[in-house]
């Protein structure tokens, strides 16, 4: 039994009619939030119990906008910076949106994945670009440092790891400076941001064995990757295989055999370190009768670090939306705690270009739906489901 949840509103926050919404986060929470959209435009908005409340929006935000993150300066206030296949990264002031900042990667290669981590210095940021065929160092992930009275400094570009785009960037939560880069080219890799050169820099690389889309670092020394074939995998950075070689600890899971869904729309690490939430979704009559969007935990324990590893999938779908976005992809999941550690709110976003919002169903719960024959042998490549 899981928690029924109620679509209450939902907003098209005044994109244009054929755009997608990609993403949603909180800059003020419970209430305020920024999206971003394939039409270029940022979009701010705020809700109430019952309603989805535009606030502004700002077209043409970048030319080809790919990412937004929020962060906080070193004076304690909030902001947020957007990045696009421009190969400008422009941070904002909230809630004045004053412009802080506007960087360009060199070459103005285009941007497609972005990171913020607070440093004793000020601010990490870490962006990847995409792949534009132009042969060795087409693709790089490059590393800024944001000091609260000086310019930002580029401190670091790896221009050799990665042969096509890179797709996720993820720092370390505490201790050593570390950073996760993931790429369609199927391997992860984890750099020591203490070290200069970029070979001495990677700690390990996994061979992922298919396009990354999705990837977190749990711990400094955990990683979690979701493919393009929607399977879920599990790494030791402690572990230091040959390229190619890498043990996946444990699984890989087929998110659809487990699930019965079509395709996995995001990851985020949990609570604790030894847990990742994975938002998925489906939408395909041969799938489900009603298209839905859920979140599911993997639990895994420390000990499957360790040799030999003792693989053991402890997941619940928890929580799940009937009729999600219709036919339409689900783009992202945004969501946040109530005390009690129920999810109070819950944003999507979709390709049908609205964000909904829902929230609990007070004292109701659906069963989780038992996955049939058809699902659990559902792996033929003709029915993935590839939203990318």
């Amino acid at each position: 039994m899981h928690p029924q949840y109620q679509k209450i509103a939902s907003s098209p926050l005044g994109v244009s009619s054929d755009a997608y919404i990609y993403s949603a986060i909180p800059i003020e929470p419970p209430h305020k939030f920024l999206a971003i959209s394939s039409d270029d435009s940022l979009s701010i908005f705020e809700v109430d119990s019952q309603t989805i409340k535009p606030i502004s929006i700002k077209s043409n935000h970048h030319k080809g906008l790919t990412c937004i993150q929020t962060f906080t300066t070193p004076s304690g206030s909030q902001a947020y910076v957007t990045a696009g296949r421009d190969g400008h990264i422009r941070a904002f002031s909230w809630p004045n949106h004053s412009q802080l900042w506007d960087l360009t990667t060199p070459n103005g290669k285009s941007i497609s994945a972005l990171a913020t981590h607070p440093s004793p210095d000020g601010l990490l940021l870490a962006a990847g670009t995409e792949h534009a065929d132009e042969g060795l160092g087409d693709v790089a992930v490059y590393v800024w440092t944001l000091h609260p009275t000086a310019a930002p400094t580029l401190v670091r570009s790896y221009t050799e790891s990665h042969t096509d785009t890179v797709t996720a960037l993820h720092f370390a939560p505490a201790g050593a400076p570390r950073l996760l880069s993931a790429s369609t080219d199927g391997l992860l890799h984890c750099f020591d941001l203490a070290a200069a050169d970029e070979d001495d820099a990677v700690l390990v690389t996994f061979n992922n064995r298919a396009a990354v889309h999705h990837a977190c670092l749990l711990t400094n020394d955990m990683v979690c990757a979701v493919g393009h074939d929607e399977r879920v995998s599990f790494y030791s950075v402690r572990e230091e295989p040959e390229l190619g070689e890498a043990e996946t600890k444990p699984g890989p899971w087929d998110l659809r055999a487990l699930l019965g869904c079509d395709y996995a729309a995001s990851v985020r690490p949990g609570a604790g370190g030894d847990s990742v939430i994975v938002a998925v979704g489906a939408n395909k009559l041969e799938t489900a009768v009603v298209p839905w969007v859920g979140l599911c935990t993997f639990r895994v324990g420390l000990e499957l670090l360790k040799a030999p590893p003792e693989p053991r999938f402890e997941g619940e779908m928890w929580m799940r939306l009937e009729g999600a976005h219709g036919e339409e992809v689900v783009r992202g999941v945004c969501y946040d705690y109530a005390q009690e550690g129920q999810l109070r709110i819950v944003l999507t976003c979709g390709e049908d270009g609205t964000v909904g919002m829902w929230r609990p169903v007070e004292g109701a719960a659906v069963e989780r739906r038992e996955k049939s024959k058809k699902d659990k042998d559902k792996g033929d490549k003709a029915h993935r489901f590839k939203p990318y």
